[in-house]
């Protein structure tokens, strides 16, 4: 089980970058930063860590854009698709 969490969570790191508190084998929720807030709000944005991802349960959802009725919130599938690519996608399916 710690080797598939840790491969969801490097696959997340790859166009999320790191999550606030790094990988952690006891738990299954992630706070990243929102490539959506930094790309509307700025760089500085990227220190709120406002997207969470909870892999257990694969689904994420930005507190700040999901807010403001965007579509940040969903499958982690549909994440991987937004901000990923098909490799990542297809990495993500394998280990799921």
């Amino acid at each position: 089980m710690k080797q598939e969490l840790e491969k969801l969570y490097n696959i997340l790191t790859v166009f999320l970058g790191e999550a606030k508190n790094g990988f952690d084998e006891n738990t299954y929720q992630y706070q990243f930063s929102c490539p959506r807030c930094i790309d509307r709000d700025g760089i500085m944005e990227a220190r709120k860590y406002n997207l969470e991802v909870n892999i257990q349960r694969q689904v994420f959802q930005c507190w700040k854009c999901s807010s403001m009725e965007d579509d940040m919130k969903g499958s982690i599938t549909k994440l991987i698709r937004m901000y990923g690519n098909e490799k990542l996608l297809s990495e993500y399916k394998e280990i799921i």
